[in-house]
């Protein structure tokens, strides 16, 4: 054989150095060839790797095709210490798969590029398992490769060829099996030349910079082959264009993209990845005027240095960001689409949406869309057509050729259900398809229905010869069902990738939509596109109102008390909650705990009995009309079915059923229920008929849970709204309405009506931040607390050393091809540099915690030990920063230990007795603490706690007599427009006068006067819309107009600045604290105003668990907050 730049693999891997002579002997004669050969020798390379290399033999993944054996944690940080080497062996795999899987030409420049990628690999394998010390040529010697005669490869030859792959692949696993008898000695073998090799003086190993910036152009090259565009003439690429404003007047584009009618469709501008992408944007423009000049269309622009990626119809739309490159058909799609008609001079279809408001809302839609913004929000009641609407713009984008792919999108299985079926009964001509059941045709199906998780799993797995079905230009519309924060918050993934408009639906009143909600539409707050609410579809007779009955039972408000018991349940009391192990018994038991832990047969029976006595009925009264009732959880949903059969055992099995999560075949009983002749007739639901769900004939719905979230309130109330003609039997005449439904009953046991009513947005409840992240943020924190002098010794630096290298590695187990960390990719290229970890700046621990936590993956299955994990880490960073709540996680501890004790009798339990005991003493915890010795007991432990039992509850079933309270029956809609009195109108006031003279000293923290505060009172309150004062300290409470003014406005930035500037001049702070007050003028900027305990919370507890006073002494809190009252009171007057 011919000498190769491959020699060095001959003697210690010469099959190997055969597979690799065939990729560089055939780099120029046959490219698709040797692309082949290449992702061939890097396939049997890495399962060397794995088969004697012991850091990977032992951890192999389930998956063990080429790219799962490359994206396998333990294989990327073995190449980890050479950034962007994976790039270079991704290139290599996705060029092979599209040589072996397409039948288009494949460039000489991928084979340049895959066989390049492939030398600097088997360079660091010959570096790491032969001898590093060697100093091989630092490039390819394109003198030792053969220019060929110019063939062209046939498609029959590389059939062969695959054919003779498969042969090789088997020979070589086969070679592997024969050695299995002395394997353990190759190993030991391997593992000894890796260890000296480290030792040894090492050539310097680094990436040739050509190739690695051939790389990032052949990554360019395929995420564009994923598109489709194979890139095989030479009019692809360097197309030469002239016209330019140079010299020459000549330019050369990096990429154009052509359509079937040789016009160019688009052009991409590629720009270094140290470079904005956006730098190629005027460049890019120039290119396509002189295309256009050429051609006669004018293309769509792309710019792109291979992580941000920018679109510009500028005939159209400014530009924006996307994730990734169109397909052919999308691009005619898109250019076609200029010549769309505008969406405001269609015919609304009103045998769809023939009411006025729906037609007022598709004209605001259409008007937003026609003026070329990309986004729209429709606030619309529960029962006011929300899909009727949504399918009514479906038929306008399509009539209007703006659309022929629309996403419908929706949170559970059982809206997708719903959706699908109205649009087909609607719309049955246009072909739908729902995904979470069936995979989508794209040549036939125009309307897709899928839940969040399914559309994010398909983006990444649907893919035809390794080209992606779901493109980012896939879907024209996006319509997102029930839009709230919580979707914008775990999916907003989804929505950046997909480049398509987006119509989001919800029910909830605007003024309790969230302002982050309102800021992911581009929308002013409490201003959506537009908004059709439950009093004014009263108002107007499309919904019926809430009729509420405030009732309570004595024990559901005040609990059980034993002291008020009579003798014979007293004693019931004490069989039942009396403790033989600690010998005690509790005084009360907590309303809380009721439905909970403590199920009452009395109390179930009254409410019961008075939901069937009360309750709206129908069939002349003879029969209660259909009913959700909303428990607490499934237990208590099992003990109301249970106690309503010992009642009324004469209705039969089935006029009651549980609706949640626990039946297998709940979507059948939804069916039943929403069919006014089937039963059930009693819903009790866990959460699954909270929303979305359309029943007419729903006539009482039962609060038997406490309700805090605003939003979750009155959707559940719209279960009821919806009008039902005819309900109570037939008509007289068409006159007749009598026999309509003109309201519904909710039976609130729970007080919700009451807590609304006082707090008419509800408690904000916070989505959990999942364990992973939150170990990997309290990773980091604790790393970078352990900077500090006093933490300078060997062993707490080995320790931070060991926490930075964990978090490292949640980074490196990212996996690259999910769409979702592609998003992040520079971050992640950027922290999978294990040496960025030591040098972290308070700005990179933003840019992980922004960017890269919330994706972080478990590093192993076992829940119990991540959450010990995670107990362990607040522990350790508690005690560094010297916080109270220490001795809180010491008696945790021991309580652990304590238990674990008890379990001796196991073997691995066993091992550790000596370490569990000595954590009950009190020696260890004044003498032997500290953060070093907290990381070896949550090392040391945290695979023990699968052994204990989860702590549960006993259930206890008890039957003492409770007592209902008098009902109150009462209009419901005052609660519902007490927070848009104020709330949305109030605040539009203040916005829409933000430059009268007094609002801006305000907004500038100049003082204000009294008589100015006074003035202020004059214009604000009117009597009318705006109300009066005793109106505003009804809903706001006694706080001061001008605070509550600027807490609207914001301060100005400048003004903020100019309050803290004598503070941040007078000391020598450090990186942490400028960070600090930077974060606190940032908040003042949008909210106005700091309470001093804010100080002490989220977000001030970025820096510091203890927030302010972590990271300053007294003096300097002190002085902080002063300047603080003092921006409050010149608000105050």
């Amino acid at each position: 054989m011919e000498k190769s730049n491959f020699s060095f693999l001959k003697e210690r891997f010469p099959e190997h150095y055969k597979l690799a002579v065939e990729a560089e002997q055939n780099m120029f004669a046959k490219p698709r060839t040797s692309v082949i050969y290449a992702r061939l020798t890097l396939e049997e390379l890495i399962k060397w790797m794995y088969t004697y290399d012991r850091t990977l033999s032992e951890n192999v993944p389930e998956k063990q095709t080429l790219e799962g054996l490359m994206y396998h944690t333990p294989f990327k940080q073995l190449i980890a210490s050479i950034p962007n080497m994976i790039d270079g062996l991704t290139a290599i795999r996705k060029s092979g798969n599209q040589a072996l899987h397409n039948k288009n030409e494949v460039l000489l420049r991928y084979a340049h590029v895959s066989v390049n990628n492939l030398y600097d690999f088997t360079k660091w394998i010959y570096y790491t398992y032969v001898d590093s010390s060697i100093k091989l040529p630092f490039s390819l010697d394109s003198n030792l490769i053969p220019h060929g005669d110019g063939s062209t490869e046939n498609i029959a030859a590389v059939k062969l060829l695959h054919t003779q792959l498969e042969q090789i692949k088997q020979e070589a696993e086969q070679t592997l099996q024969q050695k299995e008898t002395e394997l353990e000695r190759l190993r030991t073998e391997i593992s000894r030349i890796k260890a000296e090799n480290q030792a040894k003086p090492v050539e310097v190993f680094a990436l040739n910079p050509a190739t690695e910036a051939e790389t990032r152009r052949a990554l360019i090259d395929v995420m564009l082959r994923e598109a489709g565009w194979q890139l095989n003439n030479l009019e692809d690429t360097e197309f030469e264009v002239s016209g330019m404003p140079s010299k020459t007047s000549v330019g050369y584009v990096d990429y154009v993209l052509w359509g079937d009618d040789g016009l160019p469709l688009a052009v991409v501008e590629a720009k270094n990845t140290l470079h904005d992408s956006r730098q190629g944007q005027h460049q890019a423009k120039l290119y396509a005027d002189c295309l256009q000049n050429r051609f006669g269309r004018r293309p769509i622009i792309f710019y792109s240095n291979g992580y941000d990626t920018w679109i510009w119809d500028d005939s159209l739309y400014p530009p924006r960001k996307v994730s990734g490159f169109y397909t052919k058909d999308e691009l005619e799609w898109a250019i076609s689409k200029r010549q769309s008609k505008s969406l405001s001079d269609v015919q609304i279809n009103k045998d769809i949406a023939g009411r006025y408001y729906q037609e007022e809302a598709l004209k605001r839609v259409a008007e937003m869309f026609d003026a070329r913004y990309r986004k729209a929000l429709l606030v619309m009641a529960t029962g006011t057509g929300k899909t009727r609407t949504a399918i009514a713009f479906t038929e306008m984008m399509m009539k209007q050729g703006w659309a022929r792919r629309i996403l419908f999108l929706a949170d559970r299985n059982a809206l997708v259900i719903q959706a699908k079926r109205n649009f087909v009964k609607l719309l049955p001509n246009l072909s739908s398809a729902d995904i979470t059941k069936e995979r989508e045709n794209i040549n036939i199906h125009r309307m897709i229905f899928s839940t969040y998780p399914t559309i994010v799993n398909k983006i990444d797995s649907e893919k035809i010869n390794d080209l992606l079905i779901y493109s980012p230009g896939h879907f024209d519309l996006i319509i997102i069902d029930e839009a709230h924060r919580s979707i914008y918050q775990k999916y907003q993934a989804i929505f950046q990738y997909f480049d398509a408009l987006l119509l989001g639906l919800t029910a909830t009143p605007k003024s309790d939509v969230d302002k982050n909600t309102y800021e992911f539409f581009d929308l002013e707050n409490h201003n959506p596109t537009y908004a059709y609410e439950l009093d004014k579809a009263v108002a107007d007779r499309f919904l019926v109102p809430p009729k509420k009955v405030v009732v309570t039972t004595k024990f559901l408000r005040d609990g059980i008390k034993y002291s008020e018991l009579s003798d014979e349940e007293k004693a019931e009391y004490e069989e039942k909650f009396y403790d033989e192990i600690t010998d005690t018994m509790p005084e009360e038991i907590d309303s809380s705990d009721l439905n909970q832990f403590v199920f009452n047969e009395d109390t179930v029976d009254k409410i019961l009995n008075q939901l069937m006595t009360d309750g709206l009925k129908i069939e002349g009264g003879d029969k209660i009309g259909k009913t959700i009732i909303f428990a607490k959880n499934h237990d208590h949903a099992t003990f109301i079915q249970e106690r309503f059969y010992k009642l009324y055992p004469h209705l039969g099995g089935d006029f009651i059923q549980v609706i949640d999560n626990y039946q297998a075949y709940a979507q059948s009983l939804i069916d039943d229920f929403s069919h006014a002749k089937k039963h059930p007739q009693i819903a009790v639901s866990v959460d699954m008929l909270d929303t979305g769900i359309d029943i007419p004939e729903i006539l009482n719905l039962v609060f038997f849970k406490v309700i805090r979230s605003a939003v979750k309130f009155w959707q559940m109330i719209g279960r009821g709204t919806r009008l039902c003609p005819g309900i109570f039997g037939i008509p007289e005449n068409e006159e007749d309405k009598s026999k309509d439904k003109q309201y519904f009953l909710v039976f609130d046991y729970c007080g919700n009506f009451d807590f609304f009513g006082v707090n008419p947005d509800g408690l904000e409840t916070k989505q959990p931040k999942p364990i992973s992240q939150r170990i990997m943020e309290t990773r980091i924190r604790i790393a970078y607390a352990l900077s500090c002098d006093e933490f300078k010794d060997e062993a707490h630096q080995s320790l931070q050393k060991e926490i930075l290298d964990a978090a490292h590695q949640t980074v490196l187990r990212l996996n690259r091809n999910s769409f979702i960390v592609k998003t992040v990719l520079r971050e992640v290229n950027t922290f999978s540099n294990r040496e960025k970890w030591d040098t972290l700046s308070p700005n990179d621990v933003a840019i992980v915690f922004d960017k890269l936590t919330p994706l972080a993956q478990p590093d192993d299955s076992d829940e119990d030990a991540r959450r010990f994990d995670l107990l362990m880490l607040n522990f350790m960073l508690s005690f560094i920063e010297g916080n109270i709540d220490v001795y809180k996680y010491i008696s945790n501890i021991k309580s652990i230990s304590k238990a674990l004790l008890k379990k001796t009798n196991l073997p691995l339990v066993k091992q550790k007795e000596s370490l569990l005991k000595t954590i009950l003493t009190e020696d260890f915890w004044k003498k032997s603490i500290s953060v070093v010795a907290l990381e070896n007991i949550r090392v040391e432990i945290r695979n023990l706690i699968r052994f204990l039992e989860k702590e549960k509850r006993r259930i206890v079933y008890s039957n003492f007599e409770d007592k209902l309270t008098p009902p109150i029956i009462a209009d419901a809609l005052a609660v519902y427009t007490i927070s848009d009195n104020y709330k949305q109108r109030v605040e539009r006031y203040v916005r829409e006068n933000e430059k009268s003279p007094v609002i801006q000293k305000l907004k500038q923290n100049i003082p204000i006067t009294s008589l100015e505060l006074k003035d202020l009172e004059n214009m604000l309150f009117d009597g009318k819309e705006r109300g009066t004062k005793e109106d505003f300290i009804k809903v706001h409470g006694q706080q001061p107009l001008g605070k509550f003014i600027r807490s609207i406005i914001g301060l100005d930035v400048n003004a903020a600045k100019a309050a803290f500037s004598d503070f941040l001049n007078a000391g020598n702070l450090s990186a942490d604290q400028i960070r600090f007050i930077n974060m606190i003028i940032d908040y003042l900027s949008k909210n106005g105003i700091i309470e001093a305990e804010m100080l002490f919370e989220e977000p001030f507890t970025m820096f510091h668990t203890q927030g302010i006073a972590g990271l300053f002494d007294d003096d300097s809190t002190t002085k902080i907050i002063e300047i603080l009252n003092h921006i409050n009171s010149n608000a105050a007057a």
